[in-house]
């Protein structure tokens, strides 16, 4: 347990950094950045000892963010309105970070949160990419410049953890969910089926690297005692793989809602699986079985909603 330090957590009301910022505050001095648009959000982190600076990813203005941090947690992530614009998102993710980085560069550690989307998509839906395969990114449907955006921040990264000899871990985060901000793919199909929208069928090969943030708050501790120069990098998934087309069924069997499907199958978010072997060594195994952690997280999300016990 992380005790008695100072640690940075950037993106902080979003879907992975909040539950790892909350995780550390009780023990901690927590600082945690984000554009804080909806005040509200800020409001419930101070409430918590939580200490706030409003800053968006990709502006030089932090001015007043103390430079004295023990560890940085860098989950931040500005996908939106650069979604299809190369450019934007290299100035304000690959840019920003390497902003961030020169001014903690007096940390012990940093933590940077990436993507799969860095990898290929490979031809076979069920091989899992392994870290020194072809990362050359990939076009998410959803964010067609998402990876090469973080292909583009990690290069940055790795540049600036020899340059600065800030010992760094980049963790390739496969597909999270949980609670926090959208809940992940999980909430965002239950939202759906309960809006009554017309969805695309599951596709019956595409497989995801499910990871609840339960074990993503458990694993921050062992990856950045794993950070290095060079950094190190690991893909942040399970140990289990999901379909889509089996969180489809998860999901409607559990929530009693019927799918309005579109005719044909296409998966709605690009697949992708990671090879969890060098995770594993790291942090030891993940603890939250995928069925069991979708229902209970759906329930926690949703406790209006009766959720029949089908995982």
């Amino acid at each position: 347990m992380i005790e008695g330090r100072k640690i940075l957590v950037t993106g902080a009301t979003g879907q992975v950094a909040r539950p790892i910022a909350e995780s550390l505050v009780g023990a901690n001095e927590v600082w945690c950045t984000a554009r804080f648009t909806a005040p509200a959000l800020r409001a419930e982190l101070e409430a918590l000892g939580v200490r706030t600076f409003a800053w968006a990813l990709g502006s030089d203005e932090l001015d007043g963010l103390p430079r004295d941090f023990d560890y940085v947690v860098h989950a931040a992530c500005h996908i939106f309105p650069v979604a299809d614009d190369y450019d934007g998102t290299v100035a304000t993710n690959a840019e920003g970070t390497g902003l961030l980085m020169t001014h903690c560069r007096d940390a012990e550690a940093m933590l940077y949160v990436s993507s799969l989307a860095v990898y290929t998509v490979p031809d076979d839906p069920r091989h899992p990419c392994r870290e020194r395969e072809s990362a050359l990114g990939s076009h998410p449907p959803y964010a067609h410049s998402y990876g090469a955006g973080k292909v583009a921040t990690e290069g940055v990264v790795r540049a600036l953890a020899r340059t600065l000899s800030l010992p760094v871990t980049i963790a390739r985060l496969g597909m999270a969910y949980g609670t926090a901000g959208h809940g992940g793919v999980p909430a965002l199909l239950f939202e759906q089926l309960r809006a009554g929208v017309e969805m695309d069928r599951p596709s019956p090969t595409a497989c995801y690297s499910l990871i609840s943030e339960r074990d993503i708050v458990a694993h921050v501790e062992p990856l950045l005692g794993a950070a290095a120069v060079p950094a190190t990098i690991v893909n942040w998934v399970s140990d289990e793989v999901a379909t889509e087309r089996e969180i489809h069924e998860l999901v409607i069997a559990a929530s009693g809602l019927a799918p309005n499907y579109r005719r044909g199958e296409a998966a709605a978010y690009q697949a992708a699986l990671g090879d969890p072997t060098l995770r594993r060594a790291i942090t030891g195994p993940t603890r939250t079985p995928w069925r069991q952690g979708v229902l209970a997280a759906l329930r926690a999300k949703y406790p209006d909603h009766a959720f029949a016990d089908v995982a």
